[in-house]
């Protein structure tokens, strides 16, 4: 019940709240009886927000107190008070008359959840007691929460678990608070018929630079959804939290980065100015449970290897046809190190791989030949969080057909550049549009040179008496598509001129239009210097 004194800054205050200087009247019987029915003892309305739509999911139920005398006081001066002098009942008693009154009127299909202590579920009259005060306020029962703390499932406590499937049974959902926080029972988790677990906000603050609170909230809300739980996250306070939590697959949330606690009034505004909003759909399972059995299928299935590396370069996790690819079963592989399994070059080759990806945003590309088979891999560094690279993800495709072909061309194009040692024979093509887009091989060809670079050189070898001729001869005939021929004198590797003849003719779809043009240049006479072209 303490939660229902949740500060204005609900759930992670940066400060603790300096207590108050009481007056000798506050915290007797009297004085908090009569706090409670003037409303200076009040409910107030802390949104929870769908964290996928935006959609407005529901509202937490929290007590606000502001003594006359004193100004506000803090959890720890009200709490036991009012547990010293049993008034726990009416405190809940009074909130769910006045909220559930207030928010039946308010637009919007949102939840109100209460906290409830454990004493109180023992009771034998509770949930006749919930449903009887509710009823006259017209808030829906299924639409009422009642929040319980995790201590509850420490103990077996048959009263209290028969209480919560009668208030189940009326429709009333039920939530776990401040999970993380206390001592629970597994067992008992999975027995008892809860709806939602809350996650605690001092696991949520500050988990964007801490690792260790992240991967406690993804293995809390795996738990939760492997349970059929919806997760809501207490306590956000920034974009950057919202973001990680919904990328988690945590379904709800509240704190300060939505709204504090609201007064009645302010509560009613904020739920109309939402209720354009599509209301939440029914939860999509995106938690780390659903992304294991993903992640498994995809391995199993997917027709490359897949590899997950730890930061110290050991096979976590592979498929079979990478641990194949190392000629292995996935069992022998997964555990061992990259330095067990290759030559000193190959290993070396990796390592590097590897220490690029660790800095880099992009996959680092690597070819690798092992087994008599050729890979091409992709590696990848894995984040958890920002800056927190917990490993490397390797995807290798095996391209050993592919390189095959590549080296064949590669052989017969060097063949062609050899022969045309023998002879200037040079096949070039052109798009329909006359552009110039490949020249054949040659042995004056520059290592790495680009398709375009070729040209360009091989156009500045045309004797520059015959260049603009033959592009006017050729600019003349592209529209008209018809054979082109013409004459023109071209160097040779050792600088002397060669009388060329180049031929040409478009090749046409069936519709007569022109999809391409081929051609082919020969030699007609090896002259040592500059000819006379025919007239």
């Amino acid at each position: 019940m303490q939660d229902m004194f949740k500060t204005p800054g609900e759930f992670m205050p940066q400060t603790p709240p300096r207590p108050a200087s009481p007056s000798r009247a506050w915290h007797e019987r009297p004085a908090l009886l009569q706090a409670l029915a003037q409303g200076q003892l009040h409910p107030a309305f802390q949104p929870v927000m769908d964290l996928r739509s935006g959609a407005l999911a529901g509202f937490e139920v929290l007590a606000r107190y502001e003594a006359p005398d004193t100004g506000p006081l803090s959890p720890a001066q009200i709490i036991p008070a009012l547990e010293r002098h049993g008034l726990m009942d009416a405190l809940l008693d009074t909130f769910l008359l006045r909220a559930c009154t207030a928010a039946a009127s308010w637009p919007g299909q949102f939840t109100l959840a209460f906290n409830v202590a454990p004493d109180q579920l023992r009771q034998d009259d509770f949930t006749q007691r919930i449903a009887t005060l509710v009823a006259p306020t017209g808030f829906p029962l299924h639409r009422l929460e009642l929040e319980v703390t995790e201590n509850l499932m420490v103990a077996d406590d048959g009263q209290a678990e028969r209480t919560l499937h009668a208030l189940a049974a009326l429709g009333v959902r039920l939530a776990i608070d401040d999970f993380g926080t206390g001592y629970s029972s597994l067992t008992r988790l999975e027995a008892f018929p809860f709806h939602k677990l809350k996650i605690d906000a001092g696991f949520i603050h500050g988990m964007a630079d801490a690792p260790s609170k992240r991967r406690i909230v993804t293995a809390v809300i795996g738990l939760g959804h492997s349970l059929g739980l919806s997760l809501v996250a207490e306590g956000i306070e920034t974009e950057a939290e919202r973001s990680q939590l919904r990328a988690l697959g945590c379904d709800l949330g509240q704190g300060w980065l939505f709204a504090r606690a609201l007064r009645p009034v302010e509560a009613a505004s904020f739920a109309m100015r939402h209720q354009d909003t599509p209301p939440p759909a029914q939860p999509i399972d995106n938690s780390p449970f659903q992304q294991l059995h993903q992640l498994n299928t995809l391995y199993e299935r997917i027709p490359v290897g897949l590899c997950f590396l730890d930061r110290e370069a050991r096979h976590v996790r592979t498929n079979a046809r990478f641990a194949a690819m190392h000629g292995l079963t996935q069992e022998e592989l997964e555990g061992t190190s990259v330095r067990d399994l290759h030559d000193t070059a190959l290993r070396d080759t990796v390592l590097a791989v590897l220490h690029r990806a660790l800095v880099s945003d992009n996959p680092i590309e690597q070819l690798y030949r092992t087994n008599g088979r050729d890979y091409l891999t992709f590696c990848s560094r894995v984040l958890a969080g920002p800056g927190d690279v917990i490993g490397f993800s390797v995807v290798a495709i095996d391209v050993t057909e592919r390189q095959a072909t590549l080296r064949t061309l590669r052989t017969m194009e060097e063949h062609l550049r050899h022969a045309s040692e023998l002879h200037m024979d040079i096949i070039w093509g052109a798009q329909p549009d006359g552009e110039i887009d490949y020249i054949g091989p040659t042995t004056t060809d520059l290592p790495g040179e680009t398709m375009q670079a070729r040209i360009t050189r091989w156009l500045h070898n045309v004797h520059p008496e015959d260049h603009p001729r033959v592009q006017a001869e050729w600019r003349a005939t592209v529209p008209l598509g018809t054979p082109f021929q013409c004459l023109f004198r071209l160097r040779g590797p050792f600088g002397q001129y060669r009388l060329m003849r180049s031929r040409s003719s478009p090749y046409r779809a069936a519709d007569g239009t022109i999809l391409r043009w081929y051609g082919v240049i020969t030699e007609e006479v090896a002259e040592p210097g500059p000819p006379a072209l025919p007239g």
